[in-house]
């Protein structure tokens, strides 16, 4: 007598794993806590192993630690939908680019890189669709060298700015001076030159900004002198 076996369902991967915690989640929100039962999500797996998600905006995709899997798949584009996904069938089809990774050997970045030290750091993919996929890749493939990246960016242009406004100062107390003996038409012709009129320029802003901040001073009320 032959027994009859009922079919057994492969293995969920750990990637559908996240995805249906995910959803269900989403699908639990809205319940009351006396009406949710008991829901455990058991880690088994190794905490370094990495997965694959795909970007719902491009499709591109990207392997990521599988700690961080949780937590990636619950950010949200601006439009509120889900903007990473563990099954490829529902991301865009991914179409190769011409962007490379800040990281890549034949990078601009390059020169940067190797300010910060991290010339030895490089990455090969040179594929990336957009700007937007170049940023992403980053944030997720090398969030340490990309934060690292930033971070120098942004001191370069606070020096930028500071430098470009002690030479603004510089250039109008030079001007100021040379002015202070200037008669007729030498003065005319030097106000009228771009660095007169930057020096102009400025001192009419700083006034507006000096007339706005009195306009907004309350104004004191005198009192009344008693009888």
């Amino acid at each position: 007598m032959a027994n009859d076996t009922a079919a057994v369902a492969p293995p969920l991967s750990i990637e559908e794993k996240a995805q249906r915690k995910r959803d269900l989640l989403v699908q639990v929100e809205g319940l009351d806590q006396e009406d949710m039962p008991e829901i455990i999500f058991k880690e088994t797996s190794p905490a370094r192993r990495r997965v694959m998600i795909y970007s719902m905006k491009d499709g591109e995709p990207l392997p990521i630690p599988k700690y961080m899997l949780d937590r990636t798949l619950s950010k949200r584009l601006d439009d509120g939908n889900f903007m990473f996904t563990t099954r490829k069938e529902e991301a865009p089809e991914y179409k190769l680019g011409t962007i490379k990774c800040f990281l890549h050997p034949e990078s601009p970045d390059r020169v940067i890189l190797e300010e910060i030290g991290l010339s030895g750091t490089t990455c090969p993919a040179a594929g990336l669709a957009n700007l937007y996929s170049k940023r992403q890749h980053a944030r997720h493939r090398h969030k340490e060298e990309w934060d690292a990246y930033q971070e120098n960016l942004g001191d370069k242009k606070e020096q930028d700015a500071i430098a470009e406004q002690r030479a603004q100062t510089a250039a109008m107390l030079a001007l100021g001076e040379k002015a202070a003996g200037a008669r007729g038409s030498e003065y005319l012709d030097m106000m009228e030159s771009p660095a007169g009129g930057a020096v102009v320029n400025s001192l009419a802003a700083k006034a507006v900004e000096s007339t706005w901040e009195r306009t907004r001073m309350p104004h004191k009320k005198k009192g009344r002198k008693g009888k």
